[in-house]
């Protein structure tokens, strides 16, 4: 076994299985993000979500998909070790963000990756159901009309 091989539980090698019903697209995001029962948690920085930070990327817009709410990833995590924190901690985070986790969750970012963090922390926390938006600011920003992007 090579240096880089990852071990499941028992011991054996990891097999990842994809499971498409964890992964939304922009179509399902802009048909449900004015629906009050379907949340969904930006894990950028709070000054990229209110679009008071630029973005990365040149002459790209800023802002957060209406409704939506700041959730940076760095909240779940340990600040010393940048381990993830227990589910106890995890819940006191989504509540303090005012995300119900027997709602229905979606998670965006920049470019999808660090919504896993918080659909990892949904998880840890009990919630099978989180879906994570990979297609995030980056597709959004490209393809949501003016009037579906919020500032502030």
């Amino acid at each position: 076994m090579n240096k880089f091989a990852f071990l499941s539980a028992d011991g054996g090698p990891f097999k990842a299985t994809l499971n498409p019903g964890m992964f939304c697209d922009f179509d399902f995001v802009k048909a449900n993000f004015s629906d009050p029962h379907i949340q969904v948690a930006d894990a950028r920085s709070p000054g990229r979500f209110l679009g008071t930070e630029t973005e990365p990327r040149p002459n790209f817009p800023s802002g957060h998909i209406p409704h939506s709410k700041s959730l940076h990833y760095a909240k779940f995590l340990e600040p010393e070790t940048k381990l993830m924190k227990d589910p106890e901690e995890l819940k006191k985070v989504f509540d303090e963000a005012g995300i119900d986790l027997q709602n229905p969750l979606v998670t965006t970012c920049g470019s999808g990756i660090t919504a896993c963090i918080i659909a990892l922390g949904a998880h840890l926390c009990g919630k099978r159901d989180t879906m994570v938006y990979d297609g995030s600011w980056v597709e959004w920003g490209q393809r949501a009309s003016p009037d579906m992007i919020e500032k502030n």
